[in-house]
């Protein structure tokens, strides 16, 4: 989901979002059949709204309100890290 500008990930076991920052290359963009994450490494595209395996870990929140301070801001926790996986 994006909220505030910030994309969130849910793991199906949770209703709560992790505030996720995104390696270096993962892009968010839109088409018409809605957003997606696409990696400008491989080109590959994870939609949204659609299961998908993840990559990365937590982030904490001293990190992040130090060195992101508009996320922090603007977001909020929890954070992660990640990237979309490859199947």
């Amino acid at each position: 989901m994006v909220e505030n500008g910030c994309v969130k990930v849910r793991s199906p076991k949770t209703q709560q979002g992790s505030t996720v920052l995104w390696y270096q290359g993962i892009e968010l963009d839109r088409d018409r059949f809605g957003l997606f994450l696409r990696s400008s490494h491989t080109g590959n595209v994870t939609r949204f709204n659609v299961p998908a395996k993840f990559g990365g870990g937590a982030a904490s929140e001293e990190y992040i309100e130090r060195d992101y301070p508009e996320v922090a801001r603007r977001c909020g926790p929890p954070y992660a890290f990640g990237y979309p996986a490859d199947d």
